[in-house]
């Protein structure tokens, strides 16, 4: 081993291997989740002298990501392989020609050939499945996988581990990969100073007249489904109304007033689908260098997006989700969440794009904004609306050691405007 682990991630990796090397690790992101596994993959090659080891990672860009961490944290095996070269590398493990062999792959590729995997996966073979962002390994392709039990050791590594509004997910996840055996949250990491603390800021954003009404129509048809039991078509509508409400155009008045007081460098805005165009529009009439980071992007072409980040070639990166798991940038100082969702799990990985130590980074920045109705209004469609994002902030805003005097501002404003 390269490097040296932090108390918790030592007491992490002594629990797993208390429960039998099972179970799913809960920590903070940036808590050091990544070299946590690597150390329960280093004992399980120790204690079965051999074996194979599958990671499973959300997105291909991660796979790399992966790869490095295993050459930095310096994990003697034979040979390490990604997506096509998964099934070669158990066989050549079953037939004794690799001594021990890790393969990363995506949560995709597993679904589409994970029983072709398990098939030639020898029960005499040590294996052990790691799933990275484990909440994923609860997905229905999963679910119709066949032999998954004949995993020796499985890990689950994630700092949001639950599923949201899916018990039938939760119950595969524990069934498979073990229940939750050790939880090291953001307020832990936080007072250990393994990650840096953040200053929170909230600024108040104000629906237009047809963006109210187009709200109010969202929520009197999810209440006309619900009586219907079509728990569905409510559903469907429920984030439509959602995406309203985090696009709404005052955002962009917000992103310019940001932009015009506070430094941005270092800077990741989480913005919408409907926002999206229009938020590259601001950075372009401020002058400020930017990249995006879409879907769309190749692997190859987003790392050079990032490493332009890392490199200061570009102050701000610009993404709507697929900045949200897994993906490591250090560098990064500073957030604005355009597009702040009501999940508890999206919210936190958010926060820990920007709080992961690096040299130079004290203290880091998070500017978020509240959807409120147009002032002129009243009544239960406000209280919806609020008790879709006030849980987040006061969690935030708890949580931060700067800024809090913004946040009551935000608060005061409320109950001046609408009586709460």
């Amino acid at each position: 081993m390269a490097i040296s682990l932090y108390p918790h991630q030592k007491r992490a990796v002594g629990l797993w291997l208390d429960n039998n090397m099972r179970g799913v690790i809960s920590m903070a992101t940036g808590a050091g989740k990544t070299f946590t596994a690597l150390a329960c993959t280093e004992e399980f090659f120790k204690h079965m002298g051999k074996g194979f080891v599958i990671i499973l990672v959300p997105f291909t860009h991660l796979v790399g990501q992966w790869k490095s961490a295993i050459e930095k944290y310096g994990l003697d095996v034979d040979k390490v392989v990604t997506n096509k070269d998964t099934i070669k590398a158990a066989r050549y493990v079953s037939l004794g020609w690799y001594s021990k062999a890790i393969a990363i792959t995506t949560y995709k590729w597993f679904v589409s050939w994970g029983d072709d995997l398990l098939y030639y996966l020898s029960p005499t073979t040590p294996s052990m499945l790691v799933a990275d962002e484990s909440h994923r390994f609860g997905s229905d392709g999963m679910k119709k996988l066949k032999g998954l039990d004949k995993f020796h050791a499985t890990l689950g590594i994630s700092a949001t581990p639950q599923r949201a509004f899916d018990e039938s997910g939760n119950a595969f996840i524990s069934a498979f990969l073990g229940d939750v055996i050790y939880t090291y949250d953001l307020r832990d990491a936080l007072a250990d100073d393994v990650i840096v603390p953040y200053h929170y800021y909230v600024y108040a954003s104000f629906m237009n007249d047809d963006e109210w009404e187009t709200f109010q129509n969202y929520t009197r048809g999810i209440a006309a489904k619900l009586s219907q039991d079509e728990e569905d078509d409510a559903a469907l509508l429920a984030i439509r109304r959602a995406l309203t409400m985090i696009s709404v155009k005052d955002k962009l008045n917000v992103l310019r007033q940001i932009i015009s007081h506070h430094n941005i460098s270092h800077t990741i805005i989480f913005t919408s689908y409907l926002l999206f165009a229009d938020t590259q529009k601001v950075l372009a009439e401020h002058g400020i260098a930017y990249e995006t980071i879409t879907g769309d992007d190749s692997q190859k072409r987003r790392q050079q997006k990032i490493s332009r980040f890392m490199n200061k070639e570009i102050d701000v990166l610009v993404a709507m989700k697929v900045l949200d798991e897994g993906v490591d940038i250090p560098q990064a100082r500073r957030a604005i969440f355009l597009a702040s969702p009501s999940s508890h799990r999206i919210v936190t990985q958010r926060i820990g794009r920007v709080t992961r130590k690096h040299a130079g980074k004290s203290v880091a920045t998070i500017w978020d904004t509240i959807t409120l109705p147009p002032s002129y209004v009243s009544g239960d469609y406000v209280d919806k609306l609020l008790s879709l994002q006030m849980p987040r902030v006061d969690r935030l805003a708890s949580e931060a050691v700067g800024g809090f005097s913004e946040y009551l501002n935000v608060v005061e404003k409320i109950e001046h405007l609408f009586g709460r």
